[in-house]
């Protein structure tokens, strides 16, 4: 189903931004910020209190509209994430505004970009560029695919924008990963970017047929539907194909002033939704005109962690991901 050009205007009168006043002052470094809005104004919302919403992800890209049996399809739920779904006890929330981590014992983890969208009380009203990152199922100790496999394993933006945005025919997504560099490997490029080479890992995507997707998927919401009312996040996937991540690299243990045993930044992801038609030259310009573009960013820092398999601490929900059958 598309949508006519009458059809969207009807549609994007209904959109609703959010207004919100917590008299915090000065916004702090954690706030989640709103750009692209009427007359250029943003908002600022505490990143605790977005992180506490509900946030289920759509498995594929038709899935938010019908099935092949022509049925409505519901948004899965992202376990842990505050959705409160009998399979999903005892895992913890993977949501993270800084962070990916990524445990030493999984071999490989997978990425696709989406749409992040912002639903209140059933209506649309922010949309930020994120990530879906899944552990694949032929890497897993039980073949299955994980989204949750543990804490900041689902990255979510931290510099969203109106939803209305993304039915510009000229936004779209891009996903870039950010290797620092040193010495005889930096050259002139690199140096705007404080020392980081970036490089595409997922081509361009436009954002214009996502945003006719969650459309519908909201007009398919009735009153029984969790999402019809409160605050939930939806992740809506640009692509079904799922890019691998640069692997982790053996490096030196490097420890703190007391001994402890750091695990380094392996490198960085940033996914960008934007109307500019070069989204690599954006990462080298200031905050301030970023967000005049309206512009949406995803940035985390990719880590390696604890081998999830040697953890004293290991919650039983993710046992399964984690140990050999004879472990459990």
């Amino acid at each position: 189903m598309k949508l006519n050009a009458v059809a969207a205007t009807k549609i994007l009168s209904i959109i609703t931004p959010l207004s919100f006043s917590y008299g915090l002052g000065t916004p702090v470094s954690n706030d989640i910020k709103i750009v692209g809005l009427p007359g250029g104004g943003t908002e600022t919302l505490p990143s605790m209190y977005v992180k506490s919403f509900p946030r289920w992800f759509i498995p594929s890209t038709r899935a938010s509209t019908l099935d092949d049996a022509g049925e409505r399809c519901i948004a899965e739920p992202l376990y842990g994430a505050n959705v409160h779904v009998d399979d999903g006890a005892g895992f913890v929330d993977p949501t993270s505004t800084t962070d990916l981590w990524w445990p030493w014992d999984l071999r490989r983890l997978q990425i696709r970009p989406t749409i992040d969208v912002l639903i209140r009380n059933g209506q649309l009203s922010y949309a930020s560029a994120g990530i879906d990152v899944r552990v694949p199922n032929d890497v897993t100790e039980n073949g299955e695919t994980w989204y949750n496999y543990g804490m900041n394993s689902q990255p979510l933006a931290r510099q969203w924008t109106s939803f209305s945005n993304i039915y510009d025919p000229m936004f779209r997504v891009e996903c870039l990963i950010g290797h620092q560099v040193t010495g005889d490997e930096t050259n002139d490029s690199d140096s705007g970017n404080n020392g980081i080479a970036w490089e595409k890992i997922c081509a361009g995507q436009a954002t214009r047929s996502i945003a006719e997707d969650a459309v519908i998927f909201i007009s398919k919401l009735d009153d029984s539907s969790p999402l019809s009312s409160g605050f939930h996040i939806v992740s809506f996937p640009l692509s079904d194909k799922w890019n691998d991540l640069p692997p982790l690299k053996e490096v030196e243990s490097v420890k703190d002033e007391n001994g402890v045993e750091l695990d380094g930044v392996q490198y960085k992801i940033t996914c960008i939704a934007t109307p500019e038609p070069d989204a690599a030259e954006l990462l080298s310009m200031d905050d301030g005109l970023i967000e005049l573009s309206g512009t949406s960013v995803l940035n985390v820092d990719v880590s390696r962690t604890q081998a999830g398999s040697k953890s004293e601490y290991l919650p039983d929900a993710y046992k399964p991901l984690y140990l050999k059958k004879s472990e459990n």
